[in-house]
């Protein structure tokens, strides 16, 4: 059985000083879970179909599918310089990043990946931190990866790879070593790694994958509304 998967759902043109983010999980498909209304607001296992706009869940091979009820307006899946128009009742997968436009309202995606914490949408509401938690959210705030809205503010839901998050702890745990000779030489070897990860960040960029649409999700659980499909 797919795990469900932990993303936030980015309100584009929400101010600044109100909630932007809101925290979801999206649950293996055939299960009622995470759906999006035609005002781009998320609903929870429920609503009919007349509210539902779209649906968000995991297929068989724990890809996040975007699923556009028949009677849903237009939506639209944009990918850097890709667009989709999204068709009804078919198996779209998204990615982390990807913005959804329906109804005129804009939605930016933040896949954060598998969880065992099931829960309906919550706005997301930061917490204050303390001054070493925020030195370290600066340190290594550019290579963290998990949310990032427009202008370039940090994942409101604090998520990083496991690696990340182990450096930052240790970082928390530790003094700062002092300012030595032999730190120039380290600095030095890094420095080519640091370069090709960062050129390599920038040519996935400029390429990004083509959006994918399904014929039918790969392998278990099978939903109803398959059966429907030629």
């Amino acid at each position: 059985m797919p795990k469900p998967i932990s993303l936030c759902i980015e309100e584009l043109d929400e101010p600044a000083e109100r909630t932007r983010f809101i925290r979801c999980v999206a649950l293996a498909g055939g299960e009622p879970g995470l759906s999006v209304d035609a005002r781009g607001k998320p609903l929870w296992q429920g609503g009919s179909a007349a509210k539902r706009a779209c649906e968000l869940w995991v297929s068989g091979d724990e890809r996040l599918i975007l699923w556009r009820i028949a009677t849903a307006p237009p939506i639209t899946v944009r990918r850097a310089y890709r667009t989709l128009d999204v068709p009804a009742e078919k198996p779209v997968v998204v990615l982390d990043q990807d913005e959804l436009e329906l109804s005129g309202v804009r939605l930016r995606l933040h896949v954060h990946g598998p969880t065992v914490e099931i829960h309906p949408p919550t706005p997301f509401v930061p917490r204050s931190v303390g001054a070493v938690a925020v030195a370290a959210a600066m340190a290594f705030g550019s290579i963290a990866a998990g949310c990032h809205a427009e202008g370039g503010s940090p994942d409101p839901m604090g998520e990083a790879p496991s690696g990340t998050r182990t450096a930052a702890a240790t970082a928390v745990g530790t003094q700062a070593p002092s300012a030595s000779a032999s730190a120039a030489p380290a600095m030095s070897a890094s420095a080519p790694a640091a370069s090709a990860s960062v050129s390599a960040s920038a040519t996935a960029k400029a390429k990004p994958p083509p959006i994918e649409v399904r014929h039918r999700p790969p392998g278990p659980p099978v939903r109803p509304d398959d059966a429907l499909l030629p």
